[in-house]
């Protein structure tokens, strides 16, 4: 086993420069604008819009903030702390840590509210150094807001806010109705439901105290295709879906263990009955239809089921309580904006389950029973010609508990690359990076940067990358790739780890004739944590 140790290195000085050798002369550089500019897909209402941008292309570190400009006009800057799950969390937790050299966080997206329907708008952003010189714009970025939308009420249609009432078929006739582009409405109540499908260029908009709350029955889902039961919120090949509001999606898989903010687990002293409540009965139906308990097990509902959609933005809302995973995602451009998913302790409960391209999950909070996001791109020679896995950005968000904050793989079999993990703070979870992949699998992860983040408390290793993983539960019946699962171009960069002793900070693991390409660490502070491990692992540069 090999061992090494990380050396923090010094921060590049910005903004001075040394003119002559007579001393040294205080200049301003000129900051340089963001990159790319771009309005959010699907995230544009009659009064809303969010924008994304990324940071000056040669040195993203120039800008301390970012101005924001609706033609021409300042409407916003992201030096004051945006009214957002994560923002508010990491807020109360940089408090505790005081002193103790945190990086200076940096936006990526701006919400613009209160504009006026049917109306185009030219927007702009400009960084802003620490000496307060502001940077010329970058391209502008045009966006039509719609026009004032129809709204429909699941109570016009018969649903009860009780929590007994079954609404099913209330609500269904409610998505069914509106018109395209118009607005589903969930008034305050707690509106039971079995599986819900809804269609494209439509809005869910969730009201203050408003509860949408999956059925404990099984046969108000109904066990689909792929031999799992149907989530609460279905959208089979659906385009511009939004989910929105301030209101709760309760997945009402298990119970809520008491005087604590966690749900209850199966585990070898706590049964199934015992802990379950949707998740309880759907086994308990699935093994009646001839399911082995295993595949029972797997059969579970996850909450919101997205498959091959395009366009889909969640905002405001809190997502909670699955029997499996929270959200299971596949497809294009797919946005989670200021969403808190609760799903800790519960088993197996990913927060969003993710295959496709353009992942952007900011200003969001995630408090998760298994990993927080989750990156998968299929598994063996099947997969080899599939469409990776990319684009995917996370950035100012908060991870609470949890296994992995960000799980790349394990099945990896037509590359997940291109991913961006910035601003952000990892506080008890397992581990806050975590790539793994196998012998069999294929592919790999390249092209992965984890810019700017704080990790504290970690169950184990803070980052970890392994290309020996095996999933215990894993589907192992495919044809195997032709090249093992590997690992490239992995950046952990300006980072800060508050660790625990008893953990590694970072294990780096695959076999001698597998090494990683292209492993950097610059400007990481290990603090308190215990021995590095390398396995194998050539190529890294500290």
């Amino acid at each position: 086993m090999n061992k090494f140790s990380i050396k923090r290195l010094s921060a590049a000085v910005l903004g001075v420069a040394v003119l002559g050798l007579a001393g040294v002369v205080s200049q301003v550089y000129a900051v340089a604008p963001p990159s790319r500019v771009a309005v959010v897909p699907a995230s544009v209402s009659d009064k809303e819009a969010l924008i994304e941008w990324d940071g000056p292309a040669k040195d993203a570190s120039q800008a301390a903030y970012y101005k924001v400009y609706v033609d021409g006009k300042q409407v916003g800057s992201t030096d004051t702390t945006p009214s957002t799950y994560g923002a508010a969390s990491i807020a109360e937790f940089r408090k505790s840590y005081e002193g103790q050299g945190l990086p200076a966080l940096k936006a990526h997206t701006y919400k613009l509210t209160n504009l006026e329907a049917n109306h185009t708008y030219n927007i702009s952003v400009k960084s802003v150094s620490d000496k307060g010189v502001i940077s010329k714009d970058a391209a502008m970025a045009t966006v039509t807001t719609t026009a004032t939308p129809k709204t429909v009420n699941i109570v016009s249609y018969g649903a009860v806010g009780n929590d007994q009432t079954m609404n099913t078929k209330a609500i269904q006739q409610a998505i069914d109705a509106v018109p395209e582009g118009g607005v589903v409405e969930i008034p305050k109540g707690t509106f039971l439901s079995g599986a819900l499908f809804v269609k494209n260029n439509m809005t869910i908009h969730l009201d203050k105290g408003a509860v949408l709350k999956e059925s404990a029955n099984p046969e108000d889902l109904k066990l689909g295709a792929d031999k799992s039961y149907h989530g609460l919120i279905n959208a089979d090949n659906v385009k511009n879906l939004r989910i929105v509001g301030s209101g709760t999606i309760d997945g009402n898989g298990w119970k809520t263990v008491e005087n604590k903010d966690e749900y209850m687990r199966f585990t070898k002293t706590t049964s199934l009955e015992q802990a379950g409540v949707g998740a309880y009965e759907q086994v308990k139906a699935a093994e009646k239809e001839g399911f082995s308990f295993h595949n029972a097990f797997l059969a579970r509902s996850s909450t919101l089921k997205l498959n091959n959609v395009e366009n889909v933005y969640i905002d405001g809302v809190t997502l909670r309580n699955p029997a499996l995973h929270m959200i299971v995602a596949s497809g294009r451009n797919v946005t989670l904006y200021n969403t808190d998913i609760h799903t800790y302790n519960t088993n197996n409960g990913d927060g969003i389950d993710f295959t496709g391209q353009h992942l952007l999950v900011d200003n969001s909070r995630l408090d998760t029973g298994d990993d927080a996001v989750d990156l998968s791109a299929g598994f063996g020679l099947k997969a080899a010609n599939k469409a990776p896995t990319s684009d995917i950005r996370v950035y100012n968000t908060f991870f609470r508990r949890g296994h992995g904050g960000m799980a790349v793989g394990s099945h990896t079999g037509s590359w997940i690359q291109d991913i961006h993990v910035a601003d952000s703070v990892f506080d008890g979870t397992d581990t806050a990076l975590r790539l793994k992949t196998g012998a069999t699998v294929g592919g790999g992860a390249r092209n992965v940067t984890f810019d700017r983040n704080i990790v504290a408390h970690p169950h184990g290793p803070a980052i970890s990358l392994s290309t020996t993983y095996r999933d215990p539960n894993g589907n192992y019946d495919y044809t195997p790739a032709t090249a093992p699962g590997r690992f490239y171009d992995v950046n952990v960069e300006n980072s800060v780890i508050f660790g625990n002793p008893k953990y590694p900070g970072v294990v780096l693991d695959t076999t001698a004739d597998n090494p990683f390409g292209n492993v950097v660490f610059k400007d990481v502070t290990f603090k308190n944590t215990g021995k590095n491990i390398v396995r194998n692992a050539g190529n890294i540069k500290i």
